[in-house]
């Protein structure tokens, strides 16, 4: 009886096999990278598109009624049926002067007075969409009210009854006013972008627990886009924002950007960490 011959055929992957399967890796690979670059720029786009739309929408009030929105004479707001404060006009409060800012004036970070009717004034002018109220305390727009602590608005919806929200997400909101900062920037409006997760009410009104929605090339992007690339010149600023009692509307400070945002007065574009916020000029 012949030996029984038991053999067994082992075959491998052809080189055509691997070189099929290696190219749908780098298809798959690749159309996730592009899928996440086209979403990254879609954001960055409606970024833009969203302040551009504020500052549209800010000099066209400006042109129709005869001052900023938030700065408007009160005695005119009256008139055209727009809120104003029982006690103003006076520093602050619908002043005409130019410049989004609040009565004080230590350089505090608070959130309330015309930076808060800016909003206001162009909901009820229909020149923005939304629903934004500078009544959110005992005194109209203002958050520095007796009581007031018990109900500050301390989450992200509550914010955005107020402030609108930033379309790059991260609980990012908007706010206006005047930088008056001795220097080449003192006196000009911008709005400030920056993570927004608490609004004190206590004694004071400030903002505090602030964080910075932009990673560096996203807030290069902007900065291109809209202005020069450069972090600390032109219109678009690169500031940091994680400081408590931070951005300060209506008297806003340059807080210098940290190392992960900013290097050598340039955006450390490889870095994938939200490290900035922005303050963009708009009058």
């Amino acid at each position: 009886m012949p030996p029984l011959n038991f053999t067994s055929k082992k075959q491998g992957f052809t080189l055509i096999e691997l070189s099929i399967v290696l190219v749908i890796i780098g298809l798959i690979v690749g159309g996730v990278l592009v899928g996440r670059d086209l979403i990254n720029s879609a954001a960055i786009r409606s970024q833009i598109s969203q302040i551009e739309k504020y500052n549209t929408a800010a000099n066209t009030f400006k042109l129709k009624y005869g001052g900023l929105p938030g700065d408007l004479l009160a005695t005119d707001a009256a008139s055209l049926g727009f809120f104003k404060f029982a006690s103003g006009p006076a520093t602050g409060w619908g002043d005409n002067n130019g410049a989004i800012t609040t009565t004080n004036s230590s350089g505090d970070a608070f959130c309330r007075d015309e930076v808060l009717i800016f909003w206001q004034h162009l909901v009820e002018a229909k020149m923005i969409e939304g629903s934004y109220s500078a009544n959110v305390g005992t005194n109209p727009g203002d958050i520095n009210s007796n009581g007031f602590a018990a109900v500050m608005p301390t989450t992200h919806e509550m914010i955005n009854a107020h402030l609108p929200e930033a379309k790059i997400g991260r609980s990012a909101s908007i706010i206006a006013g005047a930088n008056w900062v001795a220097g080449s920037r003192g006196g000009a409006n911008y709005f400030a972008i920056s993570g927004i997760n608490e609004m004190f009410g206590g004694t004071s009104g400030y903002l505090r627990n602030s964080t910075n929605p932009f990673t560096p090339q996203e807030a290069y992007n902007i900065d291109v886009k809209m202005d020069n690339g450069v972090p600390n010149s032109g219109k678009v600023i690169a500031t940091d924002e994680t400081a408590a009692y931070n951005p300060r509307p209506g008297l806003f400070y340059d807080n210098a950007p940290t190392a992960a945002c900013v290097t050598a007065n340039a955006y450390v574009i490889n870095s994938t960490t939200p490290s900035c916020s922005l303050q963009i000029q708009f009058q």
